[in-house]
């Protein structure tokens, strides 16, 4: 997270030309969150303020409506960071209502697996094979594809260790197993020992 604020700080904010606007603004919108987040970490002092900053954010990348790649990438980042502040301990703000965790991961997990099924097609599907030549012809969309596939498996662990704590064990062994099952069929040796040691750590692997 430092090595990205580093590298935002110093970055020059894009200019829209009329061609990718929609990209930009998805670009500033996480650039700023990011920011947010950062200084929320940074600096107890100022914690009130980025906190506003990251819900006002929030909420206003949850009211879009547009089904495109850019919103739904947006949503899931948002609503994970704001999962986030509700666990800083002793953090309390009169007159501001941090978002529930629990419905925070949900959306996040539900935009971000969107994305993925999207750019990914066939990754959740037993009869469907993953066609991963087809996706490496070009090689940006392979990349595009790899994230969103990082991007939910992030986003799925941390909304697999919520449903534990809430005490929703089948949903979080369902939850754990389905992202095993992807890590298996994409042939990520990373992330599935690493689904596998959390799965048996947490007792839902028989």
């Amino acid at each position: 997270m430092a090595e990205m604020a580093l590298a935002f700080e110093k970055a020059k904010p894009p200019q829209k030309n009329g061609v990718d606007d929609h990209l930009v603004e998805q670009l500033v919108f996480m650039t700023e969150m990011v920011r947010a987040y950062v200084d929320f970490n940074r600096d107890q002092r100022s914690r009130a303020v980025s906190a506003k900053t990251i819900l006002t954010m929030t909420e206003k990348t949850n009211a879009e409506e547009r089904p495109t790649f850019p919103i739904f990438e947006t949503q899931a980042f948002a609503n994970w960071v704001a999962a986030h502040l509700p666990k800083v301990a002793g953090f309390r703000v009169e007159n501001l209502e941090l978002f529930d965790t629990f419905n925070c991961l949900h959306r996040a997990v539900l935009k971000a697996e969107s994305v993925m099924k999207n750019r990914m097609q066939g990754i959740q599907k037993e009869d469907v094979p993953l066609d991963l030549k087809k996706m490496a012809s070009d090689p940006l969309d392979f990349l595009k594809a790899c994230a969103s596939f990082a991007e939910s498996c992030e986003v799925r662990r941390d909304y697999a260790i919520e449903l534990l704590s809430v005490g929703m064990i089948r949903d979080a062994a369902a939850v754990s197993q389905l992202g095993l099952w992807c890590a298996v069929k994409a042939g990520v040796l990373f992330r599935y020992v690493l689904l596998f040691f959390v799965s048996i750590c947490f007792g839902i692997l028989e």
